[in-house]
């Protein structure tokens, strides 16, 4: 018989496996949370972003009639103070595109979740090549 001193190299492996799977599990239930934490906030953000737009587009449309009427009383024929008014809030829309495509394109991944998953991949490494 032989004396054991500590767990054979089956069980050793068997355990090592476990702790990987148990690590790439908290990586995804890491990833879950972050998703779950941005929706949330995104769609309580939302919700207060719809009330401004929808008063400000009212207060936007009286002022655009008001510019037209005061473009009328300051002499302009009326089809060509409200052409005015058109092409300048044309201009606008132009410009807040652009500004939103622009912030579209620098909106930033999950870093602790790709940090997490590089961390473990190099650990995972590092032990394959010792």
């Amino acid at each position: 018989m032989s004396d054991k001193s500590g767990p054979s190299i089956s069980e050793m492996i068997n355990s090592m496996l476990e702790d990987v799977v148990a690590l790439l599990r908290g990586h995804l239930e890491l990833a879950k949370a972050e998703i779950k934490e941005s929706v949330t906030s995104f769609i309580r953000s939302s919700v207060w972003f719809l009330v401004a737009l929808s008063v400000g587009h009212l207060a936007l449309i009286f002022l655009l009639v008001t510019a037209g009427f005061g473009l009328v009383a300051a002499g302009f024929e009326p089809w060509a103070a409200f052409l005015i008014v058109t092409l300048a809030l044309l201009a606008c829309t132009g410009a807040f595109i652009w500004a939103g495509v622009r912030k579209l394109k620098s909106l930033s991944k999950s870093h602790r979740t790709l940090d997490a998953f590089s961390e473990t991949a190099e650990t995972l490494r590092t032990l394959r090549d010792s």
